[in-house]
């Protein structure tokens, strides 16, 4: 089992993979809470630019000629980070993260982007 505290000794937050804010209202948005689509993202990178990132993806929705949106996301292991403190199971932090955008216009595809985030390694302090 994974406890708050296994969180906040490093200050890292609940990152959802399909974001909770972009499911509101919806039949799935309860299913966003699953642990299968959270793993442990460092604090300031989730209220900071991942979430801008993830509002400017919902913004895109609202344009005229917008048909659909296809988002992939999901963490990096490149390099070796620290295990979350008080977990129960080793869960390795993510040392970054990847998100691919393919936008499908009313008539064909016409736009795709793609982002990683990089974050430093934390340093555990006991």
């Amino acid at each position: 089992m994974i406890t708050r505290g296994a969180y906040s000794k490093l200050n890292i937050h609940r990152g959802h993979q399909a974001p909770l804010a972009g499911l509101d209202g919806r039949d799935s948005f309860y299913q966003t809470n699953y642990l299968s689509n959270i793993t442990p993202q460092k604090a300031n990178l989730n209220s900071g630019s991942w979430r801008v990132l993830e509002s400017r993806l919902r913004g895109i929705l609202e344009e005229e000629t917008i048909r659909s949106v296809y988002v992939m996301t999901g963490p990096l292991y490149e390099k070796e980070m620290p295990s979350l403190p008080e977990a129960d199971e080793d869960h390795k932090i993510p040392n970054g993260y990847w998100k691919i955008v393919a936008i499908k216009k009313i008539v064909r595809f016409k736009r795709g982007h793609s982002f990683t985030v990089k974050i430093r390694p934390i340093l555990l302090r006991c």
